[in-house]
């Protein structure tokens, strides 16, 4: 995931993505909606991506990346994405997303939009502040964020996971997330890179100066994922009773980040890095218990490219996608027959070239990814959203730009 800063929602320059959930919030004004005019588009029964366009606006696609179209109306600044990355319910059926609130100065809604892109509901959050990534929990009734609650001095509460009821709208739950020693939002990149990609990539995903955020739930919504610590290199498993922990690092003075739950809520799975530079998916079970190493790599093809990065589960459990020196790569669950699919990192005198976040769809028949690119030295890296068959041929470029891809 590459990296749009938030701007009011979330801005920065077309040419950088997010790997990941990264959330800087920035605020500047977005232009009013018209999303309750929009009378929809029958995409079929089949998997469809949402996406955040180049304009800053939602947008939906068939699975090979066909009919993209935008869902939502805002008019959002130059080079700034009015709404947040987009998450489907559990059914497919329904995407929530943050977005600009009508007459609500620098405040956001949760929108609710269905399959054919037609506004169904808005949810006003605790707080108008609110935003970043959404998850859908409890058989698809409720939905979580990381956020703070406005309290009647109108000072907030401390950050939290809160949980709202998708029919009522009302917060059900307010889980605060316990800040360990040191804990920062962001840490930059403190080195010099020999190109603007290569130093975009390692400010992401790379090294120990990157930003690497974390939020994830089990399904039933009994315990979250969340990131920690000095430079949010470490993850706390919190549980929706309130207790917590931080995930162990399984080699000494390792750092972990980019965690994620399986679909079925058994497993996590996550990114560790140590100081002697080798980098390895790691897997520990539901309750952060027996941790192990699923796939190590202690070298890479450039030095500054990011070795291991953004693990995704397949929705049946049966593979990892993940990023690995700036190709495409795929495991089986348990860590064998890993291999790449997509070659193409380069970074010759020609184009620089990435492949980041491959996210597969769940019929496990399409596979979505960020390709950054450098055409000269001293020009800004570009960005586009890729769809291909799940073994990553037969590529189709959905939109230069885009960000925050999602499968239904």
């Amino acid at each position: 995931m590459l990296f749009r800063v938030q701007r009011r929602f979330f801005a920065a320059p077309r040419v950088a993505l997010l790997i990941g959930f990264i959330v800087v919030l920035l605020f500047t004004g977005c232009g009013a909606s018209n999303d309750n005019q929009n009378t929809g588009v029958n995409l079929g029964s089949g998997a469809l991506l949402a996406f955040i366009g180049i304009d800053g606006n939602v947008w939906l696609a068939n699975a090979d990346g066909s009919n993209a179209h935008a869902i939502s109306s805002s008019q959002c600044p130059q080079n700034a994405s009015c709404y947040g990355p987009p998450s489907w319910s559990p059914d497919g059926q329904e995407i929530a997303v943050f977005g600009p609130a009508p007459n609500i100065n620098n405040g956001n809604f949760i929108y609710i939009f269905n399959r054919q892109g037609i506004l169904v509901k808005n949810i006003t959050p605790p707080n108008p502040d609110s935003g970043g990534q959404i998850v859908w929990v409890n058989s698809g009734q409720d939905i979580a964020f990381q956020g703070r609650v406005l309290s009647p001095t109108l000072k907030t509460t401390p950050l939290s996971v809160l949980v709202m009821n998708i029919a009522s709208g009302q917060l059900q739950t307010t889980i605060p997330i316990p800040q360990i020693s040191g804990s920062t939002a962001l840490c930059g990149d403190n080195t010099t890179r020999s190109n603007a990609l290569l130093s975009l990539v390692d400010l992401v995903i790379n090294g120990f100066n990157g930003l690497r955020l974390t939020f994830s739930a089990a399904p039933d919504g009994s315990a979250y994922v969340v990131s920690n610590g000095t430079c949010q290199s470490s993850v706390t498993l919190l549980s929706a009773g309130g207790s917590s922990q931080t995930l162990s690092p399984l080699q000494s003075g390792g750092s972990v980040m980019q965690a994620q739950f399986s679909a079925d809520g058994s497993h996590i799975v996550a990114v560790e890095e140590d100081a002697n530079g080798s980098s390895s998916i790691i897997e520990y079970s539901a309750n952060g218990s027996q941790g192990k190493i699923l796939y190590s790599s202690n070298s890479a093809l450039q030095p500054e490219t990011a070795r291991i990065s953004s693990p995704q589960w397949s929705v049946d459990g049966t593979k990892i996608f993940f990023m690995h020196n700036g190709d495409l790569w795929v495991m089986n669950a348990d860590g064998t027959q890993a291999h790449s699919l997509l070659l193409t990192s380069s970074f010759n005198n020609g184009a620089d070239m990435v492949e980041a976040e491959p996210i597969p769809s769940p019929d496990l028949n399409h596979l979505a990814w960020i390709q950054l690119e450098q055409s000269q030295p001293a020009a800004q890296p570009t960005t586009a959203l890729i769809v291909g068959s799940i073994n990553a041929t037969k590529q189709v470029d959905v939109q230069p730009g885009a960000v925050w891809p999602a499968w239904s």
